[in-house]
């Protein structure tokens, strides 16, 4: 059953885990709340719409750029035209599957397609895991 929830604790785990950010940061010349790392490392992701959870087959692999354990940046290769992904973080079988809004985006000079900031919302079930 597809289900959707708030981001608990276990999943900030589990991001601080897959990513190696330090849950007890100090302050940096940050705007945001909690500041992002950089993150280079290829994740899957899939765009998410009418309260659908996308399946596993339409999650595709793309670069990532930061993350922290609010949100995550990664490079999409045309512009974006949706508002809502899915971003699964890590490898089976510790995969954790989480819901996030699209919040920014903006081509990106260096590989002709576009970064994408997303917040993270919560988190999900695909209705074939």
């Amino acid at each position: 059953m597809s289900q959707e929830s708030e981001l608990d604790p276990l999943a900030i785990q589990r991001i601080a885990e897959i990513s190696g950010i330090l849950l007890a940061q100090s302050p940096h010349d940050e705007r945001r709340s909690v500041p992002r790392q950089n993150f280079r490392a290829q994740e899957s992701v899939a765009p998410y719409a009418d309260a659908r959870i996308p399946r596993i087959s339409e999650f595709r692999r793309v670069p990532c750029i930061d993350i922290s354990t609010q949100g995550i940046a990664f490079i999409w290769p045309t512009e974006p035209d949706f508002h809502h992904v899915v971003v699964a973080l890590g490898r089976p079988p510790d995969v954790v599957c989480l819901s996030a809004r699209v919040v920014n985006r903006r081509p990106h000079a260096e590989c002709g397609g576009f970064r994408v900031g997303c917040r993270f919302l919560g988190r999900v079930v695909p209705p074939d895991s």
